[in-house]
């Protein structure tokens, strides 16, 4: 928050499915800062993405750098040294995005359906898209009521998975989620909406961060 930012040429997007498209503006600025492919022609703007790719859109946008995995120390005689273990038994290092998977999962941003397991080419929910938001910003799901009794206020609160609740309810708090009715918790989200969450969480970063720290949440 209290850094000079530093002004950068973004990369011109190769896309042309995305133009007209209603979030035309945010995939062609997640793509610039390459969270979507940069030279690519089609991208798909309404087809889900995928948890790892997610996992890379949110690296790549918010400049996380990557976690760096130490090499196996060389041992004496024949024995050859062992590998270093991977985070999740389903992303191995060849996987396209086993850097960002791992950078986000040491990070605490994602976490995997379990313990072993990331499911890097399943499609991501609004749910945990949302619960990923809240972690990035290092806003805490503390925030929601104690009383775990509360609503959302969404007419699909009962749909919200328990360990996402707190979150959307501080996403919702905080002006992240787009007003309405309902809130899907369980629907794919695409690539354009994904793009338009990123890009609203950047714009969130920019101006409101800092005031909802000093204004908001010290005084919750």
């Amino acid at each position: 928050l209290d850094t000079v930012p530093e002004p950068k040429r973004l990369k011109i997007p190769a896309a042309r499915d995305i133009r007209g498209h209603e979030m035309e503006e945010e995939m062609f600025l997640l793509a610039s800062l390459e969270g979507l492919p940069l030279n690519s022609e089609y991208i798909g703007p309404d087809t889900p993405i995928s948890r790892g790719d997610f996992a890379k859109a949110i690296v790549k946008s918010m400049d996380i750098p990557l976690i760096e995995r130490e090499e196996p120390k060389r041992t004496r005689g024949r024995k050859k040294p062992e590998p270093i273990p991977q985070i999740f038994k389903d992303v191995n290092p060849n996987h396209r995005n086993f850097e960002y998977i791992e950078t986000v999962a040491e990070r605490g941003i994602m976490v995997g359906v379990n313990k072993e397991n990331f499911k890097p080419d399943s499609p991501l929910t609004r749910a945990e898209a949302y619960t990923t938001a809240i972690r990035l910003l290092g806003i805490s799901s503390n925030l929601a009521p104690i009383n775990k009794n509360y609503t959302t206020g969404y007419k699909d609160d009962n749909a919200i998975p328990p360990w996402a609740k707190d979150y959307i309810y501080v996403a919702k708090q905080r002006g992240i989620i787009n007003k309405g009715d309902y809130f899907y918790p369980n629907r794919k989200i695409t690539k354009a909406e994904s793009a338009k969450l990123i890009v609203d969480l950047i714009h969130y970063m920019q101006e409101d961060l800092k005031k909802d720290y000093r204004e908001n949440i010290i005084n919750f």
